[in-house]
């Protein structure tokens, strides 16, 4: 698997909504799974908005069980003020169908989180 960011808001044409825009507030960390739908797509938007926030937001993205945003953490760290879409496809783009995609979100200093959250599934033509 393959996560491109992009700063601000998706601009590709989606297919299926995964997670409908999500407003989450608290000090918690959040936690959503996601299962792609077959022959919808062989690409995930996942956007994140901080552009509200009090703070720093660590995202966490798994895929199939296996951390794939780990492996540089430092880069999916997402600022107060700031709004990113991540997008996760297979390396060989194909279909994303039954795929499970877990998103966590979470802060290092425990101040109140305040964002919102939405994904989408794609055909990715790139």
């Amino acid at each position: 698997f393959i996560i491109i960011k992009q700063d601000g808001p998706s601009i590709m044409p989606r297919e299926a909504t995964l997670i409908d825009t999500i407003h989450y507030t608290g000090k918690s960390h959040y936690t959503k799974s996601v299962r792609c739908r077959e022959n919808e797509g062989n690409a995930l938007n996942v956007y994140v908005d901080n552009r509200e926030g009090n703070g720093t937001l660590n995202v966490f993205l798994t895929v199939d069980g296996g951390t794939v945003s780990g492996e540089d953490q430092q880069k999916m760290q997402l600022p107060a003020g700031k709004a990113q879409t991540y997008i996760i496809m297979h390396k060989d783009k194909s279909d994303l169908g039954g795929t499970v995609v877990d998103i966590e979100i979470g802060s290092n200093d425990g101040h109140e989180m305040n964002f919102s959250l939405r994904a989408r599934q794609y055909l990715y033509g790139g």
